[in-house]
């Protein structure tokens, strides 16, 4: 992904919390925008009272969580 691809996610609305998957088999889910940001080619993701650096190079795959439909009664 592109540091664009990134900026666009934590700009939808309503956002969608998403989950960034490493090559090495870790995960950060991000379900907030605040709780992210892109400086260059690294994400930055709060992760656990600590800031996790996510090299684009390193991610896999990014995994959006779909919203459940509002429910009508």
């Amino acid at each position: 992904m592109e540091p664009d691809d990134f900026i666009a996610l934590f700009r939808e609305v309503p956002f969608k919390p998403f989950t960034i998957h490493m090559n090495d088999g870790a995960s950060f889910a991000v379900n907030h925008p605040d709780q992210a940001m892109v400086l260059g080619d690294v994400v930055f993701v709060a992760h656990e009272r600590k800031a996790v650096r996510c090299a684009m190079l390193n991610i896999s795959r990014v995994e959006t969580e779909e919203l459940a439909p509002p429910r009508t009664n």
